[in-house]
């Protein structure tokens, strides 16, 4: 369901360059040379050799449209809309994407020019909550979304959103999602947009529940993970019913402006006929994933004895040289010393103040922070979802060398099995060399405190042509 339409070059010195920027390698370059004012050469030179930033494509696709080689320009736009970090670079990332988008709109490409004005707006945080997403309806189902529904969605939610999803800390529609959409202490204004939905059947009865939504201009998804459909009430949902929610989340993905979405499976054996056929014909390829967790229902010494041998000597460690306390929302010193580790660190803290203290005091979220000479080193949240614990966010002084966090999440473990929780769960663990090192070392980490390791795959679905 890939939104087709696409700019037609004007000639094939056009058609030439779009290729180049689409795959930039120097020695497509070489024919072109000849044809190009220098500073245009200069900048396609950056960019087959990896040296272009988003400034420099930015003003690349600006001097390719002021040439009317505009199948060049609506590339170079993409990528240069692509290039800006995500956070970073948001508010010239939405004049970039202003500037796509007038020129499709020149060239006749309104689905196209529409739905990138939508990512420009939401980088800048002015969504227009009048504009309607499209809900599909088919064979006797329709689809009651958030976006145009709210009302409505928010009732099933309320009777029916809980039955699979509030033990799940990466789907959970109240809390994940409350998180998820609470503002940080952040001055970039960039919004979410929330697309989920119910599949109902004629009745009004939900058969699919569909946790989705988007941030900036990033891939559809969910929260932090990847979409997957629940059968409402444990059925399993009519091929028809999957039709419509595949459909559903293609459209939503297309109309608000990304160009892909990430799609999961637990294993292929465990996929229906209907999403089989949509990964066959849509997907661009599948990551290996993997979920763990610790079984809470077992006794301490069960559980620590699945720690790694270096996990289990960092938490020796910590025990002799760190104070650690579950803290409360009333601690004013262990507020702020949660907001100054994130800054210490350089990283933005996940949530603003007034969250974090309102969900403390709701029991939602556990704080703990550990203290060496005196001083806060480490912090750890864990949020609670059902049954399941969580392990939310943390964050060390960086610098200082030694093991500060291993017993950290070793006292949070033994505290929501105190709280009689049956799971704690780490979340998402990436398995392939595609993630980062800081990546592959977070997941190391967070598999060295259990052996329950759920491998599953994630899907990335093509919902634009690729920028």
């Amino acid at each position: 369901m890939v939104i087709q339409e696409v700019t037609r070059p004007v000639n094939p010195l056009d058609q030439a360059i779009a290729a180049l920027i689409q795959a930039p390698f120097e020695e497509r370059l070489e024919p072109l040379r000849h044809a190009l004012p220098p500073s245009l050469v200069q900048s396609l030179d950056a960019l087959a050799g990896g040296r272009a930033d988003a400034l420099m494509l930015d003003a690349l696709a600006g001097g390719l449209a002021d040439i009317g080689l505009s199948a060049a320009a609506v590339a170079a736009y993409g990528i240069a809309a692509a290039a800006c970090p995500p956070g970073e670079l948001d508010l010239f990332c939405a004049e970039v994407m202003d500037r796509l988008a007038s020129m499709e709109s020149r060239l006749g490409l309104a689905w196209s020019a529409q739905a990138d004005r939508r990512v420009a707006r939401r980088l800048r945080g002015e969504i227009d909550p009048d504009e309607e997403c499209p809900a599909l309806e088919s064979a006797g189902f329709h689809v009651v979304d958030a976006w145009n529904q709210p009302e409505p969605y928010a009732r099933l939610l309320e009777e029916h959103g809980a039955d699979q999803l509030r033990n799940d800390p990466l789907r959970d529609p109240f809390r994940a999602k409350g998180n998820f959409f609470a503002a940080a202490d952040s001055p970039v204004p960039r919004q979410k947009q929330d697309f989920s939905f119910f599949v109902c059947a004629e009745s009004g009865n939900p058969v699919l529940q569909v946790e989705c939504d988007v941030d900036g201009r990033r891939h559809l998804g969910c929260r932090e993970t990847a979409i997957r459909p629940v059968a409402i009430g444990g059925w399993g949902a009519s091929p028809q019913a999957e039709d419509l929610a595949m459909r559903q989340v293609h459209l939503a993905a297309a109309w608000a402006g990304c160009h892909s979405l990430l799609f999961e499976l637990g294993a292929l054996e465990e996929a229906s006929a209907t999403q089989l056929a949509y990964l066959r014909r849509f997907s661009s390829g599948a990551r290996s994933m993997a979920e763990a967790w610790v079984d809470l229902s077992r006794e301490g010494e069960a559980i620590s004895g699945d720690y790694r041998t270096n996990h289990r000597r960092g938490i020796r460690w910590g025990e002799r040289n760190l104070e650690i306390h579950r803290r409360m929302a009333t601690d004013v010193e262990a507020l702020d010393a949660y907001f100054d580790l994130y800054r210490q660190a350089g990283r933005l803290a996940p949530l603003g103040r007034d969250t974090l203290i309102r969900q403390l005091e709701a029991g939602w979220l556990s704080l703990f922070l550990a203290t060496w000479n005196g001083e806060e080193v480490s912090l750890l949240l864990t949020s609670h979802h059902g049954s399941t614990s969580y392990y939310s966010c943390g964050v060390s002084r960086p610098g200082l060398g030694v093991p500060l966090s291993h017993a950290l999440m070793h006292r949070a473990i033994l505290d929501a099995k105190a709280m009689g929780q049956s799971r704690f769960h780490f979340g998402d663990i990436y398995t392939e060399s595609f993630g980062s090192d800081k990546m592959r070392s977070i997941a190391q980490f967070k598999i060295g405190f259990t052996g329950r390791v759920i491998p599953k795959l994630w899907f990335t679905l093509p919902t634009r042509p690729s920028p």
